[in-house]
């Protein structure tokens, strides 16, 4: 019952994150300029922080949006369709698409950027605490020492939410910072860590 729990609520969040980020694509557009999405210069900064040349990570963006987006007609076709203005909806169309193109670019900009550092952020803190939380779980396992449920359910919904949220950050209407990966990833070890030491195991 655990299990299916679990993967209930895995798939509860990411829906959220997913329903979010589309919100966000669809209504921000409405109320901000389309230059408001550009890729911003804190952005920039943190890449080349962490390594990566920004004129490499340009070059693959605009790559991927011409394949993607381009290459396959998506742009054409929604100037076409909002080449008229529609009353009480969309007051500016050719506005809101141009926002719109433009804040999926920097949501693609942002994985090239941000995509790597992000996992191996996640990765370096979570996998020890991983690891360390099952060792905590084996020695009250061998001491009779209590576990406790409540903590392995809430840390475990807490992991399911970071990871959801990991999916709505390239659509943030505010430009990442390192703060941002940083709390993430150390939230993120925290409730790996309390999950698995507090593991119900049946036992």
């Amino acid at each position: 019952m655990a299990v299916v729990s679990l993967k209930s609520s895995f798939w509860h969040h990411m829906w959220l994150w997913f329903v979010l980020a589309l919100g966000a694509l669809l209504i921000l557009p409405w109320v901000k300029p389309p230059e408001y999405f550009a890729v911003g210069a804190s952005e920039i900064r943190l890449a080349t922080s962490l390594g990566e040349n920004p004129v490499d990570i340009t070059q693959e963006s605009n790559a991927s949006f011409q394949r993607w987006m381009i290459d396959t007609g998506a742009v054409r076709v929604s100037y076409m369709l909002m080449g008229h203005s529609i009353p009480l909806i969309i007051t500016t169309p050719q506005t809101w698409v141009a926002g719109f193109w433009q804040m999926v670019y920097r949501a693609i900009w942002r994985i090239h950027a941000f995509g790597w550092g992000w996992f191996y952020a996640m990765s370096a803190l979570a996998f020890p605490s991983a690891f360390d939380g099952v060792m905590v779980r084996l020695r009250k396992k061998f001491r009779f020492e209590y576990h406790n449920p409540v903590y392995f359910q809430g840390s475990t919904h807490l992991v399911i939410l970071i990871l959801g949220a990991s999916f709505f950050f390239p659509f943030a209407p505010y430009a990442l910072s390192a703060v941002n990966i940083a709390l993430a990833a150390v939230i993120l070890a925290g409730a790996v860590w309390m999950a698995m030491s507090n593991m119900q195991t049946g036992a």
